[in-house]
């Protein structure tokens, strides 16, 4: 979908990108000076293959100031290239041919592929608009088996913005406690909070952190989405055979990246606020514009910067993979799976609220917004 984006737009149409999460923020000069600086040092030979011993070492000191979560950064914290090998990792390491994994739905597809990929079978638990999407222990626990190997945990939650408190992660950690289940707990979201709400740590609950391997990403909340910087943290029994599989399969990030990203999480408090905000207010902007029409509906979401858009079952399919924007543009949306009885559409980014305000009519901006939307097919809602 992004390859036939990038031909639409190469030949001279304009295009709002939906497909993939790209957000339109920069980078902070601060890390784009780093990553030049490091270049001019000539740091551009392989680092150790779990990551620079300084990244490394900020991601542990990162993690315990803000979470009280201590890892050992010489064996508990890997560098990967981006959140997307954190998760292929995790499943594949740990997932063999027959195990089943927990996957609440709607879900990032890069789950439901990883997990098939592993040969095992992703096993679907329905997140409730009642729930304001956010994960029932008690529903996941109905889903155990002793196939059961893995329970993905998703917070702030892509796509729904959901947010998990310390109470329902106490309750998931009783479900799990007499099991050989492992949590894998993507939080590159968790500094994309919003309102009064605020991000819990999967480790932090009772009992979690032996059995919690947690993905991170510098993408979203240092705008480096092209940068493609993540870790991994858990304890040592879980990462040492995960960093044996990916000895084989990859190596660390460029190293002078890895040194922009030290400054990233050392040096850019001020402007991850910024970002912060401004996500916070195209939040607020697209829920007023959703709020002026009576077809779509929206939890408002806790974090992330989506919006799970859904419309009533009565409306109709959407017209397919990309459509022509009012005024000559051409919007694309990634081509997600969800139920063919639901009318559920890839989340609304933040970014396309100046696009919309301007371009939709007030009046009736609804079939508009639906347009995006991709075909259906038969893989419970995967956007």
């Amino acid at each position: 979908m992004c390859e036939r984006a990038c031909e639409i737009e190469a030949q001279g149409s304009r295009v709002i990108h939906l497909e993939a999460a790209r957000p339109d923020l920069d980078a902070p000069q601060v890390v784009k000076d780093a990553a030049l600086e490091a270049l001019d040092a000539g740091r551009v030979h392989h680092s150790p293959n779990a990551g620079t011993a300084t990244l490394r070492q900020e991601i542990a000191l990162m993690l315990s100031s803000s979470n009280d979560l201590r890892y050992d950064p010489s064996t508990e914290v890997i560098v990967t290239n981006g959140a997307n090998e954190a998760v292929l990792h995790a499943i594949m390491t740990f997932c063999n041919p027959g195990d089943e994994v927990i996957l609440p739905v709607p879900a990032w597809p890069a789950y439901d592929t990883c997990i098939r990929l592993a040969q095992a079978t992703p096993v679907y638990l329905p997140l409730s608009p009642a729930d304001d999407y956010v994960l029932d222990p008690y529903e996941a626990q109905q889903l155990l088996t002793p196939r059961t190997r893995m329970i993905v945990v998703c917070t702030p939650h892509h796509p729904t913005g959901a947010v998990i408190d310390h109470r329902k992660l106490d309750q998931l950690a009783e479900a799990l406690r007499h099991t050989r289940v492992l949590v894998l707990a993507d939080e590159s979201y968790s500094l994309l909070v919003y309102v009064d709400r605020r991000h819990v740590p999967v480790a932090t609950a009772a009992g979690l952190k032996p059995r919690t391997i947690t993905v991170g990403s510098f993408a979203k909340s240092y705008g480096m989405g092209g940068w493609c910087a993540g870790w991994l943290a858990g304890p040592k029994s879980l990462l040492e055979p995960m960093l044996r599989v990916r000895r084989l399969t990859a190596e660390a990030p460029p190293t002078f990246l890895q040194d922009a990203a030290v400054i990233a999480i050392h040096d850019t408090a001020m402007e991850q606020e910024d970002i912060r905000q401004e996500f916070s207010a195209r939040r607020a902007a697209a829920l007023t514009l959703i709020g002026e029409q009576d077809l779509l509906r929206c939890v408002p979401p806790a974090g992330t910067f989506y919006l799970y858009l859904t419309y009533p079952k009565t409306h109709g399919a959407g017209r397919g993979v990309h459509d022509e924007a009012p005024r000559g543009g051409t919007r694309t949306a990634d081509p997600g799976k969800r139920p063919r009885s639901d009318r559920r559409r890839r989340p609304l980014h933040p970014r396309v609220v100046r696009e919309s305000t301007r371009q939709c009519p007030r009046r009736h901006p609804a079939p508009d917004l639906l347009h995006t939307a991709a075909k259906r097919s038969g893989t419970p809602w995967m956007t």
